[in-house]
């Protein structure tokens, strides 16, 4: 990807040419058919800062918004018949853009609660949950539509009938189709389903009976801060992940309902800076918690994005962080400048540069925000982001063949495999933050390794020297996962049963477990519309691992995808993702409801003798597959 020039709005990763004006800006386009054909009279929404408006296609399907702010914003079109389409885009100038409307598809479901019976703790009989809606969804990877925001100004938002069916209905049809969506209730927990298939069987979605969050949202004189964006952040590893957005009211007082657990609470609003996350926890046997905000008078950081050539560059996200935590966020002008608002402290000025670049030579700008505005004096500089390369050897310097370098804490990760020579390189496709990455060198059949750091500031040739290490054995810890597999562990593994199956050897049928006695396996299980960054990280994690060890003799590696999706489709995302171990449609459910298996990826380890042994491997799969290897059959 180019760098993104001035006079540009990025959408999806792309560029597109616009001319800039001083404030606001006109987006305006046109709604088509399949065939590119005009659709007259389709309604289009524009929401930008969750603030949704709408306009009317003219007979030649063309629409038009004006005054349009810098910064994201959600284009969805939609007309009755049709699916609905849209883009999202990062506004950084005027343009014009089509949206595609197609055959409508959907997704359906059956909504219940489900409870557990405080004096068996069994669980009860579902019931049928009336009244739930859309939330959000997200469709194709391409588009969010905001279904709540918009349905007020008269996107359809269907709700369940008495039965606890809902329907998705106005989504793309095709093979290659799928949404991510959110259900939400006045009464429930919200429930987030991950990428699923349009046209794939039924859903069953158990929402849990939700527990208030509640506060207020003040200024530093106590009075209410109306109309406050409200962030409640899931308790974790930072940065720290959004688990719901609400707005606060016009004395500044906010509702949400939330499952049992430990949260952040954040509050954003213009003229304002957010401070640290006020922590919160809410337990079960509560009705309602509560969590104030105090908001900050806010001082603007002000700065400008160049490339190396001192040229401008605009469409560019710049953020405002402390202690991890992202507290403002901005795009650049056409110009290359930006503004960020923050309290007094200390913090950081980081730049997401554009895909394959770096910004500052991997380093962010440190900054202090005293009781003034604050202007950076220098421009921040992107570069080409530079290629990590070196050599593997052992402890006696004898180069180390077929030793995987895999990313520690990237999003997206970065593999590389080492050559006879022990030589590697990878080359990121984004800037890590802090200009440092972290990466583990580990040999695919002995126990050695190395953790190593780049620092993109002075990067130089790594000379990588692994060193022996004891796997961690520790027992799996199920909250690590979401299925529930801890009965399964140190039991015959229940049994694969899959109608169709790809990628076997010659002559080989199907697969059984009994066939397979005297190898571990490594088995995942799978969905190829699950475009999650979890996802996709499980099947590259996968794909590195068989190539490294196809030819070990006692592994066999297999996928068991899910049965919603047909042969065909399956064959496709196999090839797509350039899957080379055997892959099985599970028997409708068969495999799926054997291990108990609700949420994908999930990859289970059994071992010589058919046991079920592993299925937390986050950061040690290798070296459990290894130590799985050494053990008799």
């Amino acid at each position: 990807m180019k760098l993104i020039a001035s006079r540009f709005v990025v959408l999806n990763g792309l560029a597109l040419a616009c001319a800039i004006s001083a404030y606001a800006h006109t987006i305006s386009g046109a709604v088509v058919g399949g065939k590119g054909e005009a659709i007259p009279n389709a309604t289009v929404w524009l929401s930008q800062d969750r603030k949704p408006v709408k306009t009317e296609c003219d007979a030649s399907g063309k629409f038009v918004f004006e005054n349009v702010g810098i910064g994201p914003v959600e284009v969805v079109a939609w007309k009755k018949g049709f699916s609905c389409g849209g883009l999202d885009a990062r506004v950084a100038g005027d343009a014009t853009i089509t949206i595609t409307l197609g055959e409508p598809g959907s997704i359906t479901a059956r909504v219940i609660e489900r409870r557990l019976d405080p004096r068996t703790a069994a669980s009860t009989p579902p019931k049928p949950i009336v009244g739930a809606s859309v939330l959000v969804m997200y469709v194709n990877d391409t588009f969010h539509v905001s279904v709540a925001d918009l349905a007020r100004l008269g996107f359809p938002n269907p709700r369940s009938n008495n039965a606890g069916e809902l329907a998705i209905d106005m989504l793309p049809k095709g093979e290659q189709s799928y949404a991510s969506f959110t259900i939400t209730h006045r009464e429930y927990a919200e429930q987030r389903v991950p990428s699923y298939p349009v046209g794939g069987k039924p859903l069953t979605l158990p929402m849990l009976k939700g527990i208030v969050l509640t506060g207020r949202v003040t200024n530093e004189e106590k009075n209410g801060v109306a109309d406050a964006r409200v962030s409640i952040l899931k308790s974790g590893p930072p940065p720290l992940k959004e688990y719901k957005e609400t707005r606060a009211d016009a004395d500044g007082f906010y509702r949400a309902l939330v499952e049992p657990g430990d949260y952040f609470v954040v509050a954003r609003q213009t003229g304002y800076a957010s401070i640290t996350p006020t922590r919160v926890s809410v337990r079960g046997d509560l009705d309602e918690a509560t969590c104030d905000v105090t908001l900050a008078v806010g001082h603007r950081i002000t700065g400008r994005v160049t490339a190396g050539d001192d040229k401008p560059v605009g469409g560019v996200t710049v953020q405002y962080i402390s202690d991890d935590t992202i507290f403002d966020e901005s795009l650049t002008t056409a110009d290359g400048g930006f503004a960020l608002t923050a309290g007094a402290g200390e913090g950081k000025v980081h730049v997401s540069a554009p895909e394959g670049y770096i910004a500052g030579k991997g380093t962010d700008i440190e900054i202090k925000v005293l009781s003034q505005d604050l202007a950076l004096g220098e421009p921040i500089r992107i570069t080409a982001l530079p290629e990590i390369s070196g050599t593997i050897s052992d402890d006696t310097g004898a180069p180390q063949a077929n030793v995987i370098v895999s990313s520690v804490d990237l999003d997206p990760p970065a593999w590389a495999v080492s050559d006879s020579e022990g030589k590697f390189a990878v080359r990121l496709s984004e800037a890590p933050r802090n200009g440092t990455a972290n990466f583990r060198a580990e040999h695919t059949r002995r126990f050695t390794r190395k953790d190593f750091t780049v620092t993109f500031a002075s990067l130089q040739a790594q000379a990588v020297t692994l060193e022996e290490f004891e796997p961690n054995l520790a027992p799996c810890d199920q909250s690590h996962v979401l299925n529930k597999l801890d009965g399964f562990r140190d039991k015959a593994a229940p049994k694969i049963d899959c109608k169709q199956w790809f990628n076997l050897p010659d002559g080989v049928q199907s697969l059984t477990l009994d066939a397979l006695k005297g190898q571990v396996v490594v088995a995942i299980f799978w969905g190829g519309f699950d475009s999650t960054p979890k996802g996709l990280l499980r099947l590259e994690q996968m794909n590195t691992l068989y190539q490294s060890l196809r030819d070990a003799g006692d592994v066999t590696f297999l996928g068991i995808h899910d049965s919603g999706s047909d042969a065909g489709e399956v064959k496709d995302y196999i090839e797509t993702f350039n899957v080379g171990y055997p892959v099985g449609i599970d028997n409708e459910t068969a495999t799926f409801d054997l291990y108990d298996i609700f949420s994908i990826p999930q990859i289970v380890l059994i071992d010589k003798k058919g046991v079920f042994r592993y299925y937390d491997v986050d950061g040690r799969l290798l070296e459990l597959i290894k130590s799985l290897r050494r053990e008799a059959n």
